[in-house]
């Protein structure tokens, strides 16, 4: 007997076993790096490809469109007509997508950017207030009010009350203070 093809065939073996374990281990990693995904992540990984959704909302109707951007506890959609929702993420109750894009929803992602996450929804609808923008709002229970942001405390936001179109000064009606756990959906002149 000569050693030469029996220590070739362990080579092979051994070659094998050692990728096998390789596979092994790079599967695992990948499990547990899935595992450690929270929802805002994949929302995240969504918004860098741009990836075609329907976000359902607790008490609304769904909002299908392009993902654009995502932050700490909010994401904004693109719709058919161009018109910019900005979504809290704690009111969505289902995503649907593609199957095709799901790889996309669980991909490493770039480092978010470091302002954009602290960026919460809180901050972004104090933006709207400042620039008097007029919203709609839609609640968790599916009602829907038109007007202007006028404060956002760190929980609640203060809606002035006026048909969309007219000048919050001109027609205010009432103030609304919503918790920000109520809220599902606000659309305005969102230039994010």
């Amino acid at each position: 007997m000569t050693w030469d093809p029996f220590l070739s065939e362990l080579e092979l073996q051994f070659a094998a076993q050692a990728q096998a374990e390789r596979r092994l281990a790079a599967t695992e990693t990948e499990r547990v790096r899935i595992a450690e995904l929270a929802l805002t992540d994949r929302l995240s990984a969504l918004a860098e490809v741009r990836a075609a959704v329907a976000l359902w909302l607790a008490g609304a109707a769904p909002v299908r469109g392009r993902l654009v951007l995502a932050g700490p506890d909010w994401a904004a959609i693109e719709d058919e007509s161009s018109a910019l929702s900005l979504v809290a993420v704690g009111a969505i109750v289902r995503i649907d997508l593609p199957a095709v894009t799901i790889a996309d929803s669980v991909r490493e992602i770039r480092a978010p950017r470091p302002l954009r996450a602290r960026m919460g929804l809180a901050w972004m609808l104090r933006e709207l207030g400042r620039r008097r923008v007029g919203v709609r709002v839609w609640d968790v229970d599916g009602n829907i009010v038109t007007g202007t942001i006028d404060r956002v405390g760190t929980d609640h936001l203060d809606l002035a009350v006026h048909d969309a179109g007219q000048s919050r000064r001109e027609a205010v009606g009432d103030i609304r203070v919503v918790p920000l756990v109520r809220l599902a959906r606000v659309v305005g002149d969102l230039d994010l």
